[in-house]
């Protein structure tokens, strides 16, 4: 436990809080349960040990740990925390979870054994947000935390300050009020817009002078009435519209059908 301090206290020594990423002001820090996800270099571990030089200073009262630590290797994450609130303390920070992979067992355990305690957890695209939901015992706030913007660029090297814009205003600033017409995937961190394929090049230049990355555009048809089938003409449609795919003359086959699980 004083080797888990020790990193501690080391790290914090050489963080700096000049610059706080977009998401630390996004995050309910008081939450008993916070889940981080993001890919890694992403700036997980900056964004922890600086809430907690923030927050807390030289105080026990906070502990970061890394998972991957060899301290590991002859104990438990339950060793550490029973050590770890006997001293006083009460927000834990786990990091760099990849070989631990009882984890999420003993965070519920911990967190049902012990009330006053508050658990941070960040990791990567190792573990989805469904299976880590899925996996633990108490209902926890999740986040996703993306590569730095070119907002957040300009910002970090002291070039502009500019408050984030809502990705609705961006959106009825291009086409229009379209507040339904866009679907936003936070754990691969993409956004798929749809508009008339006449704005396109419009949506696309746009985009680009607020700071958002283009990975590529498609013209499809869009049903305007979705149409409900029963489970036996679904298994037929589903047939045919996979016998028809397999025609090579034929590049895309649409449907008016309502996705299974929508109706």
């Amino acid at each position: 436990m004083d080797l888990l301090q020790r990193n501690h206290q080391l790290l914090l020594k050489g963080i700096n809080c000049t610059f706080l990423r977009y998401l630390h002001a996004r995050i309910e820090w008081e939450d008993r349960l916070i889940g981080i996800f993001g890919s890694r270099g992403v700036g997980k571990t900056t964004l922890l040990l600086q809430h907690i030089k923030l927050k807390f200073e030289d105080s026990r009262e906070a502990l970061y740990v890394n998972l991957d630590d060899f301290w590991f290797e002859t104990h438990s994450l339950t060793d550490a925390v029973k050590e770890f609130l006997q001293a006083g303390g009460h927000y834990l920070f786990l990091d760099e979870i990849h070989f631990y992979s009882s984890w999420m067992e003993e965070v519920s355990t911990l967190l049902d054994a012990n009330p006053a305690l508050k658990i941070v957890f960040a990791t990567t695209s190792l573990y989805s947000q469904t299976v880590v939901r899925n996996g633990l015992r108490h209902e926890a706030a999740f986040y996703t935390m993306h590569p730095m913007s070119f907002r957040e660029f300009l910002s970090y090297e002291s070039i502009l300050d500019k408050d984030p814009i809502p990705l609705e205003d961006i959106l009825e600033e291009i086409v229009g009020n379209i507040l339904d017409e866009y679907d936003e995937d936070e754990e691969e961190g993409t956004i798929t817009i749809y508009g008339d394929p006449k704005s396109y090049a419009a949506i696309q230049k746009h985009l680009e002078e607020c700071g958002f990355e283009d990975v590529g555009g498609d013209f499809t048809y869009i049903p305007n009435d979705m149409k409900e089938v029963t489970p036996e003409q679904r298994e037929t449609l589903d047939k045919m519209i996979e016998r028809l795919e397999e025609f090579d003359d034929v590049q895309t086959v649409y449907t008016n059908m309502q996705p299974e699980g929508e109706e």
